[in-house]
């Protein structure tokens, strides 16, 4: 995973890896904070959606290197870090 970097931003990565497993890199730019934000939180507070499903585990902050790991070794799809308390 990356973020948008300038218009002329590039990057570089072995390409063995995605060959060998058959990994594609895909873009997407969709997300209007400004619009999106109000919408999800508008579903969320209605109950449409249930955000306890789509958060997978919930770390401390002192956790935060072990989230990444367990990001990059694919256990988790979606988690948090739970700031105070």
């Amino acid at each position: 995973m990356t973020g948008l970097g300038g218009p002329k931003s590039t990057f570089s990565v072995n390409v063995l890896p995605f060959v060998i497993n058959g990994v594609r890199i895909m873009g997407s730019l969709g997300y209007r904070p400004r619009l999106d934000l109000p919408e999800i939180i508008r579903l969320v507070a209605s109950g449409k959606v249930d955000i306890k499903k789509l958060v997978s585990h919930v770390y401390a902050p002192e956790q935060i290197n072990e989230a990444y790991e367990n990001l990059e070794k694919g256990l988790h799809a979606r988690a948090i870090v739970k700031w105070g308390g």
